[in-house]
């Protein structure tokens, strides 16, 4: 038996057992991917809008690039970009899997609990 059909056992266990504690851990990853969802697009605009501002007014004022406070003013737009971006991976895994997350949610329930 592989972990695919153990999980599968505990996931069709979780729902016949406790359909309640189930339905709340499957909103709970409802509510983190729209979370991440707001976040990705939030920091994603934030780090394009700010670091183009930013290579706009390099370019407007001297065109000087070797100039340090402009480059770790452009570092430190780019690391929302960043960011958001990884935000975007996590909305695959909740859009993907789930039931991955429900399970997990629970079991950190019950971790905080001990």
């Amino acid at each position: 038996m592989n972990w695919e059909d153990i999980l599968w056992e505990l996931v069709q266990m979780i729902e016949s057992a406790a359909p309640k504690a189930w339905e709340i851990a499957i909103k709970q990853v409802q509510v983190m991917y729209y979370q991440s969802l707001y976040w990705g697009i939030t920091l994603t605009l934030f780090g394009l809008i700010s670091s183009g501002v930013v290579i706009r007014c390099a370019y407007g004022i001297d065109k000087d690039w070797d100039s340090s406070g402009l480059l770790l003013f452009l570092i430190l737009t780019i690391i929302p970009l960043i960011i958001g971006i990884c935000f975007f991976g996590d909305l695959f895994g909740y859009s993907m899997n789930p039931e991955y997350y429900a399970i997990k949610a629970l079991t950190d329930l019950v971790n905080i609990g001990n």
